[in-house]
């Protein structure tokens, strides 16, 4: 869940990001609003030269990747792999050229599809749509960095510390993750003072979809009657499993969380605060001219992909 992140270490200058994250709201929408976040901070140009992009892309998904590759253990997932199936091990592949040209082209319209079909071609071991969101968002940070390995492929940046453009080198333990907390349990009962007892689950892939396809088919139903789809809402009512022991459709899980008496929203919340997993929207790097260390907004940028190459 990506819901608080928290900067306490005096010693390190933070350039954070405008964006969602910067009101230190709860809720594991904050993978889904990362992602468009990063997105949306590409150099966007006419709807013409989008939808090209978009065209672009469906033809290059079209493509399947060779069978006979080389695929890697992935280690330091924010789950651990502990909520997948015992035995599950997650494998990943290099970004080809192909995958570099597809998130190259990402923008607000089209992260979600570029970035499941990069992970369906590079991942190996698990469902994509049973890939949990806080993990899709490492995988893909784990497959740039194991792309470039060379020092000599490197980003731009502005320095917060000496002002001047700077360089780094992108590495995984480079990003600063919330990891899931040794105690938790997917089963454990959350009690409401509503005497209410309810479970709770990280989202998955599978769950985008699931939200997509609510607003689709309810927002206008739901405007009739003067509410609204709230996505943090939403978002928290695909997290609950179950309510009172049952199992209810997505509809009226959204219409129980609306009707939650605040104290128990408060309940609630707080739970999926402790409970934060996943990777947060800043990373550590180092100024090659100033030698100073600063935490810089994570932006998927074309040149995060296709990096810069200095003898």
């Amino acid at each position: 869940m990506r819901m608080v992140d928290d900067f306490e270490d005096d010693d390190v200058n933070v350039q954070t990001p405008k964006s969602d994250f910067d009101d230190e709201s709860m809720s594991e929408r904050k993978v889904i609003a990362l992602m468009q976040q990063m997105a949306q901070q590409i150099n966007q140009g006419d709807v013409k030269s989008i939808e090209k992009l978009q065209n672009q892309n469906a033809s290059l998904m079209s493509i399947k990747p060779e069978a006979n590759c080389n695929y890697w253990d992935v280690t330091g997932l924010p789950t651990g792999c502990r909520l997948y199936p015992d035995g599950t091990a997650i494998k990943a592949r290099p970004l080809k050229v192909l995958d570099i040209k597809k998130l190259t082209s990402l923008n607000e319209y089209n992260a979600d599809a570029v970035i499941n079909e990069i992970l369906r071609n590079c991942i190996r071991g698990i469902s994509i749509d049973e890939l949990y969101l806080s993990d899709k968002l490492y995988l893909i940070f784990w497959l740039r960095a194991n792309s470039y390995r060379d020092n000599n492929y490197v980003v731009d940046f502005e320095c917060p510390k000496c002002a001047k453009e700077s360089t780094y080198h992108f590495e995984i333990n480079s990003i600063n993750i919330d990891k899931l907390k040794d105690d938790f349990s997917e089963n454990t009962i959350l009690r409401l003072s509503s005497g209410s007892e309810i479970t709770l689950g990280y989202l998955k892939v599978k769950d985008e979809v699931g939200m997509t396809s609510f607003r689709e088919k309810y927002s206008s139903i739901l405007a009739n009657s003067g509410d609204e789809v709230d996505d943090e809402l939403l978002a928290v009512s695909f997290m609950i499993k179950t309510i009172d022991g049952k199992h209810l459709d997505p509809l009226n899980k959204y219409h129980y969380i609306l009707g939650l008496d605040p104290q128990d929203y408060s309940i609630l919340t707080t739970y999926i605060e402790n409970n934060i997993v996943g990777v947060k929207p800043y990373m550590n790097v180092k100024c090659d001219k100033c030698g100073g260390e600063s935490q810089i907004g994570i932006s998927f940028r074309p040149d995060f992909f296709l990096p810069k190459h200095r003898a």
